[in-house]
């Protein structure tokens, strides 16, 4: 009995003790093992327990109950050190692994870029002043050119002319033949050619239509030459072959295809050092001629019949070769600004006088004018060019030339000297073609490269300066001072602006008063006679030099407009970059213009005309 109370104690005793070595033993970290890398003892990754590296695949652990602690414990060994591993790594190892997808995978839309807080400046509304930019030519009879059936009045020379030939009008007139009651006398011209000093010749063209009766004559095609557009690209010419309106009519003249001055300008070139032919003009030029003589002359021109009355001086002879109202078939009815440039040119004078030409560009990339006023003398000069190769102007000017060349012929028989001017006469007209078409393609070229080219880029220079400081200043940290200070001076150039724009309405609407009167004046002309017709052709004389005096006037007040008006468009940014547009453009057409140049030429004069004689073929079968 003793025996067995022994071994149980003993027995009780062991228990004790194997459990009390168990508790004695450390704990892992977090439950598992953790394995460490026998190569790198600070590695992170390998010594996190596999149960953290891969959490899908760790089982879940029961949580462990409580183990009563004994009251004798042995003292535990101290705690093995484990690393803690980066929250990152972790992420990085918890995704699962994802099989590559056969498909695209789509791109993620992006995401919209934020909006910068607008500043101060870029919230501020800046005006834009409108800046026209007009594409339809402008009318530049009477500012830059003198026009009208009166322009002929004018002295039209140029400085080496000035000394040999002077055109006035005449304070007399050769009158119509009898017979023709219906043809009115107007518009005769003196022209007197210096021989010597203190020797001059007086010589007298001849009466002939007005423009609102020419077409009144049944001999007469209608054949009216005008702008085929007014486009300020389009420098061609059309023939309407129509009368023009009462409205149009004072647009429009009767065209001597062979300007009147022409005679005296051969007489200039065939006087110089010929004695022969300077006793010729001063005895026999105005000399009286013996009517039948001259119904029987050998060489008769194309427009003669029997009935005629026979004109009775050389100086008449040769006139009406040219155009009278006996000889009305080489006629045609032209627009006033393509006749005035015309007979410029024809003259040897600039197109357009070149310093006001200049003015015009300047003025115009100042804002003062549109470019369309300078920019139209230009087309105008290139539309000569193209009026003259007309197929119907073509024919009459050599008809002309050939009816004056055949009355040349006739000198030796009617006054009994022998001084061939008609050889010379063709010559003449040859050269004189061949040098307007020189001069005036060089005064195109000069005015384009000197006087518009140079100067518009002098214009972009300036205002592409502008643009850029007003750029600056409306961007700046000081745009809302800039912006009231220009509102300021907006406001205040509004107010005159205003007040010159009314100023040009009311001068806009004189001149709409005087063309209407002159209109009225031109349809009663159209079935006057005798001392009615006088009267009227007098007052509408009157009445379109007003016109022009009305039209100055008006230029004068829209210059004070443009120029209030360029000033406020120089206030702001986006009007000024709009002028710089404004003036690229120029450029560009511009250049357009001077590639014409290479497409145009005058007419050329044949050598020889058709038949030398009588039987010269009419123009017109009528």
């Amino acid at each position: 009995m003793l025996i067995f109370s022994a071994c149980r104690s003993l027995l009780v005793l062991g228990l004790l003790c194997s459990l009390a070595s168990v508790l004695a033993l450390p704990r892992a970290h977090g439950g598992g093992l953790a394995l460490r890398d026998d190569n790198d003892s600070d590695n992170s990754w390998s010594a996190v327990p596999l149960e953290e590296r891969n959490p899908a695949k760790a089982k879940a652990k029961p949580k462990p109950k409580p183990t009563k602690k004994p009251t004798a414990a042995p003292k535990p060994t101290k705690k093995p050190t484990v690393t803690k591993k980066p929250t990152t790594a972790l992420k990085t190892s918890a995704k699962p692994s994802v099989k590559p997808s056969s498909k695209a995978t789509p791109k993620p839309t992006p995401r919209p870029t934020p909006k910068p807080t607008p500043s101060k400046s870029s919230s501020i509304k800046w005006p834009k002043i409108p800046v026209p930019y007009p594409t339809t030519a402008f009318d530049v009879c009477d500012i830059y050119v003198p026009c009208g059936e009166e322009v002929d009045l004018l002295a039209a020379r140029n400085a080496n002319a000035a000394a040999m030939v002077v055109m006035t009008a005449a304070p007399a007139t050769t009158d119509a033949p009898q017979g023709e009651p219906s043809k009115e006398k107007r518009d005769i011209r003196t022209f007197k050619v210096t021989l010597a000093p203190g020797d001059v010749v007086t010589i007298l063209n001849l009466d002939y239509p007005s423009s609102p009766q020419l077409y009144s004559h049944q001999e007469v095609a209608k054949n009216t030459f005008d702008f085929k557009s007014n486009r300020l690209d389009d420098a061609s010419v059309k023939n309407t072959k129509r009368e023009p309106t009462a409205a149009e009519m004072p647009d429009f003249v009767t065209e001597h295809i062979i300007e009147l001055q022409t005679i005296a300008l051969f007489m200039r070139s065939v006087l110089k050092n010929n004695a022969q032919v300077q006793a010729f003009f001063r005895t026999h030029w105005q000399s009286q001629l013996d009517p039948n003589q001259v119904r029987n002359r050998a060489f008769k021109p194309s427009y003669y019949t029997s009935t005629m009355t026979p004109r009775t001086t050389m100086n008449d002879l040769i006139f009406e070769a040219i155009g009278s109202n006996n000889n009305l078939k080489d006629f045609v009815m032209c627009e006033s600004q393509i006749n005035s440039f015309k007979q410029r040119m024809w003259s040897s004078n600039s197109p357009m006088e070149n310093d006001r030409y200049k003015k015009a560009v300047l003025e115009a990339i100042d804002g003062l004018v549109p470019s369309n006023q300078y920019l139209s003398a230009l087309r105008a000069t290139i539309s000569v060019y193209r009026y003259m190769q007309e197929p119907e102007v073509k024919r009459r000017m050599e008809q002309a030339i050939t009816n004056v060349e055949i009355e040349l012929k006739n000198i030796q028989g009617l006054t009994g000297q022998n001084v061939d001017l008609s050889r010379r006469w063709r010559a003449f007209m040859k050269d004189h073609m061949a040098a307007m078409d020189t001069k005036n393609k060089i005064w195109l070229k000069n005015r384009i490269t000197r006087d518009t080219k140079k100067q518009v880029q002098r214009g972009l220079t300036k205002y592409r300066a502008m643009l850029s400081d007003l750029r600056v200043k409306e961007k700046g940290p000081s745009a809302a001072t800039h912006s009231n200070k220009q509102a300021t001076e907006k406001t205040r150039l509004e107010a005159e602006q205003a007040q010159k724009a009314a100023d040009v309405q009311v001068q806009e609407q004189k001149i709409v008063s005087v063309r209407s009167e002159i209109t009225d004046l031109t349809t009663k002309m159209r079935t006057a006679r005798g001392a009615a017709f006088t009267t009227l052709d007098t007052s509408r004389k009157a009445k379109r030099k007003q016109l022009g005096a009305e039209k100055k006037t008006l230029d004068t007040k829209k210059k004070l407009h443009g120029e209030i008006s360029r000033k406020l468009q120089e206030l702001y940014s986006g009007s000024v970059e709009q002028i710089v547009k404004n003036l690229e453009r120029d450029q560009k057409l511009v250049t357009n213009y001077e590639a014409a140049i290479r497409r145009i030429s005058m007419p050329e004069v044949p050598s020889a005309s058709g038949s030398g004689g009588p039987n010269v073929a009419p123009i017109d079968n009528v």
